[in-house]
This record gives structure tokens, sequence and C-alpha cells, in this order.
């Protein structure tokens, strides 16, 4: 009985797919929390760009609790990114 062999280039195959499958699910999450004293609404709203070429935007918001406080979390694609709080 003749087992399979296994080549170096098949297990280096399997290791970059799932070394890739790794960098997909990776992403940077950014947590954001406050208070906001005399609010003038009641939510806040981040914009940012996902794209400077394009100005594609990403929005998130949320309500603000009853004393002004407020907690968000949202996924961002690059490690530095500039957010607008509205």
């Amino acid at each position: 009985m003749k087992t399979p062999a296994i080549s170096i280039r098949s297990i280096l195959l399997g290791f970059t797919c799932l070394f890739t499958a790794a960098q997909l699910q990776a992403q940077n999450i950014v947590k954001l929390h406050g208070h906001i004293t005399n609010p003038l609404s009641d939510s806040v709203q981040v914009q940012f760009y996902i794209s400077n070429v394009s100005f594609e935007a990403k929005n998130y918001a949320t309500r603000l609790g009853g004393n002004g406080d407020f907690s968000l979390q949202f996924p961002v694609v690059d490690e530095h990114t500039v957010l607008h709080l509205v």
C-alpha cells in the first residue's frame, strides 16, 4: 500500500491559505465612548472615509444615554483613520 507523498509545495500552499484567511478575519476595531454635556441632539454619529481616492464614507451612529454618555464600536481598515464626530 502506497501512502500519498506530500510535497513541500502543497504544505506551503496550505499555510499560505490559512495565513490569508487569518489576515482577512483580523480587523482593527475602534471602541469610542464618552460623555456630552448639554447635547444638541439625542445621538452621535461617526463618519470616516475608507478610501481617499473614491471618498467612500462609512457612518456609525448611536443614541446618547439619559446622562449624555455614549459608546460605539466599529471596524476600520487602516491603522490610522481620521474620524469625524457629528
